[in-house]
């Protein structure tokens, strides 16, 4: 499917994961959310399709329990035009199932889609990875963006793409229109769910056990990874459930400042990131009080990993004619438990993700990179890494 010539609702419905503050930021930040809400909010009727769709998708998971979506996989998700062939989104070859589950979790019902490959077998360990939205997304969005599910069918693991709770508001932008403020994860920086406790890192946890038990994970081999809001979470919960997380890949978001001067991280984790150095949605510079620099980032795990600052630095091939995005890739290695720390700067990049769906203009959002395909390299980085035996010793 072009993407040019996606409905109009659905390409709304891409355009509410891109932004990672809470309204309460937005203001004091250069107005830099609120604008970017004036370009993608421009009239009543796309929002009241886009509530529609959201309610529609959550009343839908909330009913099943592991039971198997209706719709084929190649069908629920769109392919992107041929010329960016090189992204994952899944094709009319994947034919593992989708399914869907929900849970209780103090006071909350919890959802989350997950990809069975067809290879799946519950006899043998499988390894998986947990897949994190961005805020106002749903499981569903993230599909759609990272095509995790035709890596998954590809190469033999299950991905997980877990539900952060609803918070109604009443908040609106400076023109007056509504956004899905209410619908993101805590991730350690002031939101809605921060204020409201929500424990989503107790959640992950819960979910894990469970899964863990009815779909046989191999418990040495569980993973995460995320977008946006959902790349903040999943640097806290390298932070805090690295008991029972191998290594960690974060997409267009930093490590949240608080969680990097509170939080004493478990154990040294294998981290991965991506990051653009002309997102305008996730400052590559950070942003003050809220989120560290993509740099700052990068020195905080080398740090905790006990890595040296040396590192093995090279930008890879433009292989993608017209795609003027460069990729420079630094690896920092040998850290404690055998860790590591590899950083891609997408350089001329956007608030995107390498190698997926351009869910927004590229004036709202910035350049998608296909020079690289993130959800293949995220795969790449986590499959030899196993959960450390922390009774032997490092």
């Amino acid at each position: 499917m072009n993407i040019q010539k996606l409905d109009s609702y659905e390409r709304l419905f891409f355009h509410t994961q891109i932004c990672v503050c809470s309204p309460k930021h937005a203001s004091t930040k250069k107005g830099m959310v609120i604008n970017m809400q004036k370009k993608l909010f421009s009239t009543i009727i796309y929002i009241s399709i886009l509530v529609l769709i959201l309610s529609g998708c959550k009343n839908k998971e909330v009913s099943v329990d592991n039971e198997e979506s209706s719709t084929p996989v190649a069908s629920a998700l769109p392919t992107l035009p041929p010329n960016a062939s090189s992204t994952p989104v899944p094709s009319e070859e994947s034919t593992g199932k989708i399914l869907q589950g929900s849970m209780e979790f103090e006071g909350y019902v919890r959802t989350y889609e997950y990809y069975l490959p067809s290879t799946y077998n519950s006899k043998t360990p499988i390894p998986a990875i947990l897949c994190f939205h961005g805020l106002g997304s749903n499981a569903y969005g993230q599909q759609l963006l990272t095509g995790f599910n035709q890596v998954a069918e590809e190469k033999g693991f299950i991905v997980i793409y877990p539900e952060s709770t609803f918070i109604d508001t009443d908040e609106t932008t400076d023109d007056g229109s509504d956004f899905s403020w209410g619908k993101q994860w805590n991730a350690g920086y002031e939101n809605l769910q921060f204020t409201a406790g929500v424990d989503d890192v107790g959640f992950i946890s819960s979910l894990i056990d469970k899964l863990t038990t009815e779909l046989n994970l191999d418990e040495k081999r569980i993973y995460a990874t995320g977008a946006s809001n959902g790349a903040v979470f999943t640097q806290l919960l390298a932070l805090e459930l690295s008991d029972k997380i191998a290594a960690v890949a974060s997409v267009i978001g930093a490590l949240a400042e608080a969680p990097s001067k509170e939080v004493k991280p478990l154990r040294p984790i294998s981290v991965l990131l991506i990051m653009s150095d002309t997102d305008p949605i996730m400052p590559f510079d950070g942003l003050p009080d809220t989120f560290l620099s993509a740099d700052q980032t990068v020195s905080y795990w080398i740090k905790q990993n006990k890595i040296s600052t040396t590192c093995e630095s090279s930008y890879l091939p433009q292989t993608v004619e017209g795609d003027s995005t460069k990729i420079k890739c630094d690896k920092y290695v040998g850290g404690e438990y055998d860790t590591s720390v590899v950083f891609y700067t997408v350089e001329g990049g956007g608030h995107t993700w390498p190698g997926g769906l351009a869910y927004a203009s590229e004036a709202e959002v910035g350049k998608v990179s296909y020079q690289i395909n993130a959800s293949q390299v995220i795969w790449e980085f986590f499959k030899d890494i196993t959960l450390p035996d922390f009774s032997s010793n490092k």
